[in-house]
């Protein structure tokens, strides 16, 4: 079976930039995706790559932004220094034989990882996704072959339904109510008034999800009276499907390409992968691409299937 590998441009830069930033390495971010791409190649050795971006056009064209408007809203403006590396971002995925995929006006590469991970699961791959938000959790399901994995110090970390459920307490398909709920400050939406993440939980597990919370403040469930502490039932009825709207994942996003257009076959020329590097004062990534391997292990009669799956999928939806 292939592997579909989704990479968080946005957010593997970030945190990548910041860490090396640290230790005064130039265009540390690219720096960051590139060790993670060519390191993820060995350890998952993916048959498909797609490298996922967010739109540049601005925060106030967001889909959900039209939803709760503050979303996103109280963040700084973007480090200059990051802008420029964004931007190199198609080239490097270019260089590393990787698809490059800038999501459309209005929508977030979270939207983008999300709807071609299904993609790839109709297709029937298996589906790795390199992302650290917390609420991107919501994509893992062990039925499906969906993982989140992280890098980081030479180590990949694999999370599955019961890492999710170790590490927020709640299983995968609830990760949306449970932001929903508490909110996410560094999205910028509250979720629902005077909810934290303790008062979250405790609801999620009287009642099983945000909507069956908000069917009980309907019906003046008097569990809910103990719990919500001074919250109205018109706060918690406006509130929920609200937030649940903006916390969840879009899955339909136009304009995708076909999974056949992600086939990964390595870089289509070493020399030059080489000399974007040292373009880029990466010295030891230019000198490690002589000894590395990606190309996929997979066999032809893989790539049929998986491509005749594809065409199965595209014929249905049409």
């Amino acid at each position: 079976m292939g592997r579909l590998l989704l990479v968080d441009v946005n957010g593997v830069l970030h945190r990548a930039r910041h860490a090396y930033h640290k230790q005064n390495l130039p265009n540390g971010g690219l720096r960051g995706v590139a060790l993670a791409v060519m390191g993820l190649t060995k350890h998952l050795a993916p048959t498909h790559i797609a490298m996922c971006q967010d739109n540049p056009g601005g925060r106030d064209k967001l889909w959900r932004a039209a939803v709760v408007p503050s979303y996103k809203q109280g963040r700084p403006p973007t480090d200059e220094d990051i802008k420029k590396q964004l931007q190199l971002t198609p080239e490097l995925s270019a260089a590393l034989g990787a698809h490059h995929v800038t999501a459309p006006l209005g929508f977030e590469a979270d939207d983008v990882m999300a709807t071609l991970a299904d993609t790839g699961v109709r297709a029937g791959l298996k589906v790795s996704v390199l992302a650290f938000d917390k609420d991107l959790l919501q994509l893992v399901s062990d039925k499906d072959g969906v993982e989140i994995v992280r890098t980081g110090k030479g180590t990949v970390a694999h999370f599955h339904d019961d890492d999710v459920v170790d590490n927020l307490s709640v299983p995968p398909a609830l990760v949306p109510d449970l932001f929903a709920l508490m909110g996410d400050s560094s999205d910028g939406f509250i979720g629902v008034p005077g909810v934290g993440p303790k008062k979250a939980l405790a609801l999620i597990n009287m009642y099983g999800g945000a909507m069956a919370i908000h069917k009980a403040a309907q019906s003046k469930d008097a569990r809910l009276e103990k719990i919500k502490k001074g919250l109205t039932d018109s706060v918690i009825e406006a509130s929920i499907p609200t937030m649940l709207k903006v916390a969840l994942t879009a899955r339909d996003v136009p304009g995708m390409p076909p999974i056949e257009d992600l086939a990964y076959r390595g870089p289509p020329c070493k020399e030059e992968l080489i000399q974007m590097y040292l373009r880029l004062s990466m010295p030891a990534l230019a000198h490690r691409v002589h000894s590395w391997d990606p190309t996929p292990t997979h066999s032809s009669a893989e790539m049929k299937e998986t491509k005749k799956r594809s065409k199965k999928v595209s014929a249905a939806s049409a």
